[in-house]
């Protein structure tokens, strides 16, 4: 089944940040969709790192290793620096989902149906 959001985070050294956007993200939930199982059905996630020299590709990479359930998120790392725009861009290319959602390293959801709510929202007024 084909994602219906797509939220994008778009990193820059957030080395000390990945972990609590991953723990944000994995929490998110759909009515829908009650079971943590099923949040594939639903949503994909993006992380886009712009070549940051903390080592935010690294430790994303373990986290998401840690967790193969997670077959819905995918880690980019870009191999120079393209900034802020042009990594958006890259990233806007890469998503099949009719809707997407763009953060930056610094986006903790202010609740579990955070994207579910925005979704709804999208799907309501198109």
């Amino acid at each position: 089944m084909q994602a219906k959001i797509t939220v994008i985070f778009l990193l820059y050294n957030a080395k000390k940040t990945v972990q609590a956007l991953l723990t944000a993200v994995m929490r998110q939930k759909h009515p829908k969709f009650p079971g943590t199982d099923q949040q594939a059905n639903w949503l994909s996630v993006l992380f886009v790192d712009d070549k940051s020299p903390d080592g935010t590709s690294a430790e994303l990479k373990s986290l998401l290793a840690k967790n193969p359930a997670l077959s819905h998120y995918k880690l980019v790392s870009n191999e120079s620096n393209l900034g802020l725009s042009k990594s958006l861009n890259k990233s806007l290319e890469m998503v099949r989902s009719p809707y997407v959602l763009t953060c930056h390293c610094d986006c903790i959801f202010g609740s579990d149906l955070y994207v579910a709510n925005m979704l709804e929202l999208l799907e309501e007024n198109p």
